[in-house]
């Protein structure tokens, strides 16, 4: 649990828009500006471009698959092995 101080604290600092975005994007849907708000905060902290632009399109894909379903296989009979492979993909 957060120090109930530095939590505060973190409020009163300017955390209070991050902490919104998380909370209204938690009680609303998967939007399309939280998969950027979330990538520009990631690429905030992280120093490497390469791994946040894999990071933006995963969140640009997720965002699709929430929109528009999942839908991992095309026509054919699949193994447990195979369905696994197209998710780890």
């Amino acid at each position: 649990m957060f120090n109930e101080y530095m939590w505060h604290t973190y409020l009163n600092a300017g955390g209070k828009n991050v902490a919104d975005m998380f909370e209204n994007n938690l009680k609303n849907d998967f939007s399309e500006q939280y998969a950027d708000d979330i990538f520009l905060l990631h690429k905030a902290y992280c120093p490497s471009k390469m791994i946040s632009d894999g990071v933006q399109n995963q969140l640009l894909e997720l965002f699709s698959d929430l929109l528009y379903g999942v839908q991992i296989f095309k026509d054919g009979k699949y193994t447990i092995n195979s369905a696994m492979k197209c998710f780890y993909r």
